[in-house]
């Protein structure tokens, strides 16, 4: 069974795009969207949308929430997704959910193509309809229950990220596993501007710090730009 989980720290202003070609994509699953915040006010909100709300009891930067909505769906396949997507392939879901149940076991998780994503899972990046790939970003990402157990959730050190998909990425081909982009799934991607303020780009060099630490052979592959 595949689910959709969607952390958000605050109430993007394209979070009602996102829900809404959810549900006209994949009417039959309602996403899980877990809040990190405190605000009351959009705690109402999120309860009066389609979806299934989770509000944790203390605010949380992105890797926690999404580990805290990864935790609730535990043994089933997930789709986790930014809270500023729009969906633009109908089968989206049944694209993913293919490849992880032909090759159970193998691949942790496939990735759509975006406009504002790694450079290789860009639409217009010139590969094959179906490649594997070294990194796959968290914007938009199917994971495996499978690798779900084998290698764990985000590293929250890396609090509101970047990097923290990279790393996820390299914990998983640690553990014998192939990542996947399926260019027959796209998804618009708006971006989020918080790696522009300086408390954001400070966050950028500690997550990058953090990710050398830990991935020293990294260095040479990392993406120069980072959207999440």
């Amino acid at each position: 069974m595949m689910e959709i989980l969607i952390p958000t720290a605050g109430l993007s202003p394209w979070l009602n795009t996102t829900l809404a070609t959810m549900a006209s994509s994949c009417p039959s699953v309602i996403p899980t969207v877990v809040y990190g915040g405190n605000d009351a006010a959009i705690q109402d909100l999120l309860l009066s949308q389609r979806c299934s709300p989770l509000f944790p009891t203390d605010q949380l930067p992105w890797t926690e929430a999404t580990n805290y909505g990864l935790r609730a769906l535990e043994g089933n396949d997930v789709v986790v997704c930014n809270d500023d997507i729009a969906i633009l392939t109908p089968q989206w879901l049944d694209i993913f959910q293919e490849h992880l149940d032909t090759k159970r076991g193998m691949v942790a998780a496939v990735g759509p193509v975006s406009n504002n994503i790694l450079k290789k899972q860009l639409m217009d990046y010139v590969g094959t309809e179906i490649q594997e790939l070294p990194y796959l970003s968290f914007c938009c990402i199917a994971i495996s229950r499978e690798a779900l157990q084998a290698v764990g959730g985000l590293d929250e050190r890396f609090g509101n990220g970047p990097f923290d998909d990279l790393d996820w990425s390299e914990r998983a081909k640690a553990k014998g596993f192939k990542l996947l982009v399926d260019r027959r799934a796209w998804v618009w991607h708006y971006g989020s501007q918080s790696m522009q303020t300086s408390s954001g780009l400070q966050n950028r060099d500690q997550a990058r710090a953090l990710l050398l630490e830990k991935h020293p052979h990294v260095e040479d592959h990392l993406p120069k730009s980072i959207s999440r």
